[in-house]
């Protein structure tokens, strides 16, 4: 049996008066009640139903309803990020933004549905305390794991190499199709050394210059959330053929050879110390 809630006084008074239901709370009808009682704020909110907490609340609303819409997003987000056509700006930022997929993705779907300001205030060593939490697949293209990693490596990255790394790092096309990345070792270490305050989704500028000292703006997080919906809603694509591991070169020096070049150097040595020892 349910305990009937008691209604504010001033709102029984009005409807009362104004021959209006008082089970009838519509945004109009309290509107009107504002109007013509000028209620307080506690009044109001005693009239309006309890806001619905939602969970994962910076996921975009149109990929709700597709419990694979995770899976989907990354595996679309997978040939901007490897294609070997695509600019190695665009594939750079497309790993920030596969990242932020999953901070803010349903957990039901694999993310770790954050909100907006969690994400803009989270730090490394807050954010390493739920890697254990993310989960796996059984391709990389669609791992969630390998999505961090690949982002968490560019961290790494720009953390000891500078943007001449990133470069680097960002052409080297991943030869692995299954989820190795987040198995075989964890992502570059040198990510924890990234500055130890809420930056683990920094501004990045049209020539690949990644921010280390703030995260994104407001705005711009927003506008990766609209860049979700978008990639989405794209066509499939399919994926590019890795390229072929370059052949290891031949070695320029054979080992007969440098223990001959070894040989002659301890002879020279052995002729200036003679000389030296001669004249001194």
């Amino acid at each position: 049996m349910k305990t009937a809630v008691a209604l504010p006084s001033l709102w029984i008074d009005w409807c009362t008066v104004t021959g209006t239901s008082a089970a009838f709370r519509d945004e109009m009808t309290l509107a009107r009640f504002m109007r013509q009682a000028h209620p307080s704020r506690s009044v109001l909110a005693a009239l309006r139903p309890p806001a619905v907490k939602v969970r994962a609340p910076a996921w975009p609303t149109a990929l709700r309803e597709d419990p694979s819409a995770l899976h989907q997003l990354l595996r679309a987000g997978a040939h901007l990020s490897w294609g070997r056509s695509i600019p190695w700006s665009t594939r750079l930022k497309t790993r920030r933004l596969l990242c932020a997929a999953v901070l803010i993705a349903p957990e039901t779907q694999g993310g770790l549905g954050l909100t907006r300001t969690t994400i803009r205030s989270l730090t490394p060593h807050h954010f390493e305390q739920r890697l254990p939490d993310l989960e796996g697949s059984a391709e990389q293209v669609e791992c969630v794991s390998c999505a961090v990693w690949a982002w968490l490596d560019v961290l790494g990255a720009n953390s000891d190499w500078g943007r001449g790394g990133i470069r680097q790092l960002i052409h080297q096309h991943d030869q692995r199709t299954n989820c190795t990345r987040h198995q075989s070792a964890a992502p570059n270490s040198a990510w924890k050394d990234w500055p130890n305050f809420a930056n683990l989704l920094p501004a990045i500028d049209r020539w690949g210059w990644v921010d280390p000292y703030s995260s994104m703006h407001p705005s711009s997080l927003s506008t990766l959330i609209r860049q979700l919906e978008l990639l989405y809603e794209a066509p499939p694509k399919s994926m590019e053929e890795p390229l072929p591991r370059p052949p290891e070169a031949p070695p320029k020096i054979t080992p007969d050879e440098e223990a001959q070049i070894l040989a002659r150097a301890d002879e020279i040595n052995a002729r200036v110390a003679a000389l030296l020892r001669e004249y001194v």
